[in-house]
């Protein structure tokens, strides 16, 4: 907020019929120390600033917050401007925790997954399985401390800043939107075409003895197909807001991050616990799928 209390003085004690001496004598302190006030070099002690609101027959807000014409009026266009720049402030600071949560959230998928990868990696070439569990949990680790602090600073963020003003430039939406739609067929289309591809090689002959080769590569493939699609989907957020009230913004929930951390889950676990790698993959789609179909149901509910 802009500091209006040197202005404001010297133009509500002209208002009120002072001179800097006679409101000096009235406050008890020299006229110096009135023109340092009025100058802006210096600010009076809190009791002082009451006692000045009294004599001037103004609230202490309007003395210190208000931006005041020289009619002491509350000049209305200062205080538009004043708001637009907080407005454009605020979604300044939007526009950079969110493009900073999608980098963290696409960079722990991208680990995660790259653990899994690596997992299957040392177990294909015989390593001791020591090594294997270690490759998965070290970058697992990684990944959740991303997760964990990302989701931290958005929340942080939401609570100082409860409503953000949709101020992005038009252009620049629809420029990110023709981005958006090629950014997310590639992938989509990698990520078929993986899977296409391991299920070629794995009817191959000999594939037997291939196939946690096979399951390392399909990984591989499928994270560097997934990392953009999750921060293209995560950065999305900048050009989706919405004037809504409070109660509707809590209502609004969004389940793609809890949905694909189970999918995640379910792919661990099928293939820890069952070997089952060469299938588990099928967890990824299925989170995908469920993302889609929570997001046409929240839409069409809403739309209502």
């Amino acid at each position: 907020m802009n500091n209006h209390f040197p202005q404001n003085l010297s133009i509500l004690r002209r208002k009120a019929g002072y001179t800097q001496e006679t409101l000096a004598e009235a406050l008890g302190v020299s006229r110096q120390a009135v023109g340092k006030w009025e100058s802006g070099q210096a600010l009076p002690e809190a009791a002082t600033l009451l006692t000045m609101a009294d004599l001037l027959g103004c609230s202490l807000d309007l003395l210190m917050r208000e931006p005041l014409t020289e009619e002491g009026e509350v000049d209305a266009l200062a205080v538009g401007r004043e708001r637009e720049e907080a407005d454009q402030a605020v979604y300044d600071a939007y526009h950079a925790m969110v493009g900073d949560f999608s980098k963290k959230i696409a960079a722990g998928v991208f680990l995660v997954l790259f653990g899994v990868a690596m997992a299957a990696l040392t177990a294909a070439l015989g390593l001791p399985e020591w090594t294997a569990v270690a490759a998965l949990f070290v970058f697992l680790i990684a990944g959740v401390y991303l997760f964990i602090t990302a989701g931290m600073a958005e929340d942080d963020f939401k609570e100082e800043y409860p409503e953000v003003p949709p101020l992005y430039d038009p252009e620049e939406k629809r420029e990110f939107q023709r981005r958006f739609r090629l950014g997310v067929a590639l992938p989509i289309m990698g990520i078929l075409a993986d899977a296409a591809l391991c299920g070629i090689l794995g009817t191959m002959p000999g594939a037997e003895t291939r196939e946690m080769y096979i399951g390392a590569l399909f990984l591989a493939v499928l994270t560097l197909c997934v990392t953009p699609l999750v921060y293209l989907g995560c950065l999305s957020a900048r050009y989706e807001l919405e004037e809504m009230s409070e109660r509707e913004r809590k209502r609004k929930r969004d389940f793609s991050g809890p949905i694909m951390i189970l999918a995640t889950a379910g792919f661990l676990l099928w293939g820890l616990m069952w070997d089952g790698w060469h299938v588990s993959w099928i967890c990824f789609l299925i989170g995908a799928a469920g993302v889609i179909l929570c997001k046409v149901v929240q839409d069409g509910r809403d739309s209502r």
